[in-house]
């Protein structure tokens, strides 16, 4: 989605949902626009791993600002895991970690 709303900047000069923007009309225009990225990443054939609507509402609707409550949970997961690493500790996480906001729900996923 975040790459979506970088080709929605480029193409219409702000960000989706920023100032008096029409919201329907922007998150249609992202949800458009994350089809082919989707497409192109090979993410529609992942299990669970096709885009909805809700997705391009969730990330027009906050109209460019830090999304503060998911980058705290990256930061701390992110800080737990070199805290493993550096002392040796517990296991840290096998691979790829995946951090669905919208659902709040994370998984590993080992290759």
């Amino acid at each position: 989605m975040l790459r979506a709303v970088d080709e929605f900047q480029a193409e219409h000069g702000h960000f989706p949902g920023m100032d008096d923007a029409d919201l329907d009309r922007d998150t249609e225009a992202v949800h458009e626009l994350a089809g082919p990225i989707v497409e192109r990443l090979g993410l529609s054939e992942v299990e669970g791993g096709g885009y909805t609507k809700d997705y391009a509402t969730e990330v027009t609707r906050y109209g460019a600002c830090e999304p503060h409550a998911i980058a705290a949970i990256i930061g701390a997961t992110a800080s737990q895991e070199a805290i493993k690493v550096i002392t040796h500790q517990f296991y840290p996480i096998n691979n790829t970690f995946v951090f669905n906001g919208i659902a709040s729900v994370g998984a590993t996923l080992p290759m």
